[in-house]
């Protein structure tokens, strides 16, 4: 990775700051997004060695954001290596992002895809780029993907989470299929039942301290274990080719397929061209003829 330019979204904590911290140790120049400043990251890359690496701050679940650090980053880094969609939030109270979307929508599903396609120009420019979409086993939830209710407002809350991890996946296999002629690799990847701020988010807190203190039976995984599969996506020569896949990392939910709708070309391609129009990206096509 010496050298490399790898972007890491969401990277103040949690499994964001592991990858972005592998990636560092490993040489790459790491370009951390947050909507705050990753300090403890900041100081464990500065502890580690030479200052390889910068940071900006981002609402991603801002349409406006997105535009001004895709811009910036283009500007500054003409290529990009490795991308990294790690920013999200599980939210079961309702809440609206500033462009009027549910905001788990907002952040995990739409910010982090009209964020990549923004990117691509630059991803293209490299001789190997990879994209990695941290997805989640919550898409197994609502099974499917309802395109009437974007917003989740006529189901229940309970599957807008599950939902844009859905989205992740069918975005990661419609982008794959439209690169497929380039040296760009898109895969998802679920890190598993991760103790982190997400994961505890959606128990009631003696619940979620109970799973967070029994990880040493292997029901929960640490940050840095969670992080351990995404990281070898972005650096093992094992997955230089390979795309369009969705991982699982946990022990037993590793030999899980994702759901079979995620499979779906209809769902992928009208997922992209959502995506597409709300950024207006003429130059960004699916190619329905593939």
């Amino acid at each position: 990775m010496n050298n490399k330019i790898c972007i890491v979204t969401g990277a103040s904590s949690g499994i964001g700051q592991q990858i972005a911290l592998a990636l560092h140790q490993q040489g790459a120049y790491v370009i951390m997004i947050d909507i705050v400043s990753p300090y403890e990251t900041i100081a464990a890359m500065v502890s580690i060695g030479p200052k390889r690496f910068e940071a900006h701050l981002a609402d991603l679940s801002s349409q406006r954001d997105v535009l001004r650090v895709a811009t910036t980053l283009c500007q500054a880094h003409p290529v990009i290596d490795v991308l990294v969609n790690n920013a999200g939030r599980h939210i079961v109270e309702r809440e609206t992002s500033v462009d009027g979307y549910e905001m788990n929508f907002a952040l995990n599903s739409l910010g982090s895809s009209t964020f990549t396609l923004r990117m691509l120009e630059s991803l293209k420019r490299a001789t190997s780029a990879r994209i990695i979409n941290i997805a989640s086993e919550a898409h197994r939830f609502p099974g499917r993907y309802n395109f009437e209710d974007i917003n989740t407002e006529q189901e229940s809350m309970l599957y807008a989470y599950g939902k844009s991890k859905f989205a992740v996946i069918l975005f990661s296999k419609a982008l794959a299929r439209e690169l497929e002629n380039t040296s760009i690799t898109v895969n998802a990847v679920c890190p598993g039942l991760v103790s982190t701020q997400i994961f505890s988010n959606f128990l009631p807190p003696w619940l979620a301290r109970l799973f967070m203190s029994i990880t040493f039976l292997g029901l929960m995984s640490t940050a840095k274990q969670g992080a351990s599969l995404p990281i070898q996506l972005c650096c093992d020569d094992r997955y230089e080719e390979v795309t369009g896949k969705f991982f699982g990392s946990h022990s037993v939910l590793q030999y899980l397929a994702e759901h079979k709708k995620t499979n779906c070309r209809h769902s992928q391609e009208a997922l992209f061209d959502f995506f597409h129009d709300v950024i207006n990206l003429p130059s960004v096509r699916m190619n329905h003829e593939k």
